[in-house]
């Protein structure tokens, strides 16, 4: 060891640990570098530094020491002759630690006696000289890669990874945790104001994994397999054979399909709409009356509203067409029974069976007894017959075949038909009545001359 090395060594020694003032050293082992030593005082205090400076008398780095304080300092020289702090070490009362700093004099890194330790920007790599995020763990080996442990007794173990929202306000993580008694794991995610745990069988967890898979939330929900149960045997199922989802009651098995591959359901109790207790298997409730039950296919189809007294049919988008109330039913156009195109208000392709039909009629035919009414003779109804075949304005078999029959125009042409018999009929009782007086009068007259020619018989025999 050369005597420069051997002095440098002493003054270090002399000034750390007895506080003595030695005095300077200056020395080159070639010429081409100095390097400049100091010890004993150095403004207050007992301290030592060590200066490296080139041959032109430029300090590039130094090393100060103090005794007091025990602080340590490692700064560089720049050209303009500022020093800027590289490291430092210090080891007072309060415990030691060392702090790495950067060009702009801040703190990068921290390494304290209490375990606290930081790294403030810039990327840590481990197993790499290149990381790419701010931690970076690289191995080229399999197996456990990085560890995180605990030597704590009891209790759940884990790692936060957390942020804050774009507007700071918020602060949101992801935990992972294990508890080592059970060997339970999971993760959960959260914010400020709560959080959502998700794990393999802890108990405080909302969501929890067991061994088979199967996944229960927190109260009684699970979920396993094709099943999701609420409570004992109420939840769903799914059956992959027809492609369907079942709802079971409790104890009672499948009561509703929601859905098959076609889009089928079923319910096996009633169902309410608006209402939570309904009466039939279809209910539905509101409080306006203009809600409507709307039936269609490509916006055409029917629409049902109903009213505290009655109720409409109507097709979609237009107004009324068919009301209902406990009495009266109105039709805004034709009703057919049995055809489906009417052409009357009422058509029926069948019988109608009534105790009673009730018919308008205008012009009734008592116009035939009044005195100015031009009543046709026998003899030209006769010969009317003979020629159509049928009364006088009475429409013929083919009219009726081919027209029907309009009975309130028939009813009055019926009846004007029996008012001409009966007037027919009237003057042919006349006619009878005079001919029975004839008659009367004649078997009189006869009577008489019978007396007359029995008294003239007697007297010529008496005689």
């Amino acid at each position: 060891m050369n005597k420069a090395a051997l002095f440098t060594l002493f003054s270090i020694i002399s000034t750390i640990v007895l506080g003595q003032e030695v005095g300077d050293f200056y020395g080159s082992t070639d010429g081409t570098e100095s390097i400049d030593l100091t010890l004993g005082k150095n403004g207050s205090g007992s301290s030592f530094k060590i200066l490296s400076s080139d041959p032109g008398g430029s300090t590039y780095l130094k090393f100060h020491g103090r005794r007091w304080g025990a602080g340590y300092t490692w700064s560089r020289e720049s050209n303009g002759g500022t020093d800027k702090k590289i490291a430092y070490l210090y080891g007072g009362g309060s415990g030691q630690y060392f702090q790495l700093f950067h060009d702009d004099q801040s703190v990068k890194a921290q390494f304290h006696s209490n375990g606290d330790t930081y790294f403030n920007g810039g990327n840590v790599g481990i197993g790499t000289n290149s990381p790419s995020e701010q931690l970076n763990v690289y191995s080229s080996s399999s197996g456990v890669i990085t560890r995180f442990a605990s030597t704590a007794h009891g209790g759940l173990s884990g790692l936060r990874v957390q942020g804050k929202t774009n507007d700071g306000s918020d602060t949101r993580f992801v935990d992972f945790f294990f508890d080592p008694e059970t060997y339970e794991y999971g993760f959960g995610a959260g914010t400020n104001s709560g959080q959502l745990p998700i794990s393999s069988g802890l108990s405080q967890a909302d969501i929890s994994v067991d061994a088979g898979g199967n996944v229960s939330l927190k109260g009684t929900t699970t979920i396993k397999g094709n099943q999701i149960r609420f409570s004992e045997a109420r939840g769903f199922d799914y059956d992959p054979t027809k492609d369907a989802v079942f709802f079971n009651g409790y104890n009672s098995g499948q009561v509703a399909m929601l859905s098959d591959r076609y889009g089928n359901g079923w319910f096996a109790g009633n169902v309410g709409i608006g209402i939570t207790n309904p009466l039939k298997s279809l209910h539905i409730s509101d409080g306006s009356w203009n809600n409507q039950l709307q039936v269609d296919r490509n916006g055409n189809g029917l629409s049902f509203a109903p009213n505290p007294s009655e109720f409409y049919f109507l097709p979609v988008g237009e107004t009324t067409k068919v009301r209902f109330n406990s009495l009266d039913v109105y039709v805004e156009g034709s009703v057919g029974i049995g055809t489906t195109s009417p052409s009357h208000k009422l058509e029926v392709a069948g019988t109608i069976r009534s105790k009673e039909v009730k018919v308008e009629a205008t012009n009734w035919p008592d116009y035939v007894f009044e005195p100015t009414y031009n009543l046709r003779t026998l003899e030209e109804t006769e010969a009317y017959i003979q020629s159509n075949k049928h009364l006088p304005e009475i429409p013929s078999a083919k009219e009726m075949e081919a027209n029907g029959v309009q009975l309130g125009e028939m009813n009055m042409l019926l009846l004007k038909k029996i008012e001409e018999l009966t007037l027919h009929l009237i003057e042919v009782n006349k006619e009878n009545t005079a001919l029975r007086q004839q008659l009367t009068a004649n078997s009189q007259q006869l009577i008489e001359q019978g007396k007359m020619i029995e008294a003239l018989m007697k007297k010529m025999k008496d005689n």
